[in-house]
């Protein structure tokens, strides 16, 4: 299999959905009617940084309102491969029920000019997953599984 990482790769990844703040995290949803992208300035916010091998920084964000809703949001940044990974996990803390959650999502805008992109397609469960693909980016492009499951296509 090729190497398909370059140094150009590694120096945009910290452009490509990188941690720069709480208020900044690629999630939003709705919460009552009411759109919340990233966690609000009035919730109670914790930050923790865990290292399990040189090449991998795990930071785990989670945060609260006084209703007891908890966003627990999972970061995990690679030193040597140029991608990032985010993993919310939402969950009523409080004793009532919460208003209504709706419309979550991860992801948002890439913020630079990119020409191609490199991506695998999953597992097919054929011969032919896991293959690799080079698509030129002449309109907007959707990375995200055909399915909803984790990895399909």
């Amino acid at each position: 299999m090729c190497n398909f990482i370059t140094s150009q790769d590694l120096h945009l990844k910290k452009h490509i959905f990188s941690y720069r703040s709480p208020r900044q995290i690629p999630l939003s949803f709705r919460y009552g009617g009411r759109l919340i992208c990233g966690i609000p300035e009035d919730y109670k916010v914790t930050v923790c940084d865990v290292n399990p091998d040189e090449h991998v920084l795990e930071r785990t964000i989670v945060a609260s309102n006084d209703a007891g809703l908890e966003i627990r949001v999972q970061y995990r940044e690679y030193a040597d491969f140029p991608a990032t990974e985010w993993l919310a996990f939402i969950t009523n803390r409080g004793a009532a029920p919460t208003e209504l959650i709706s419309n979550i999502r991860i992801g948002g805008i890439l913020p630079m000019q990119i020409e191609q992109i490199g991506h695998g397609n999953g597992d097919t469960c054929t011969p032919s997953g896991y293959d690799w693909h080079t698509e030129p980016l002449t309109k907007p492009y959707t990375l995200s599984p055909s399915d909803g499951t984790s990895c399909k296509g």
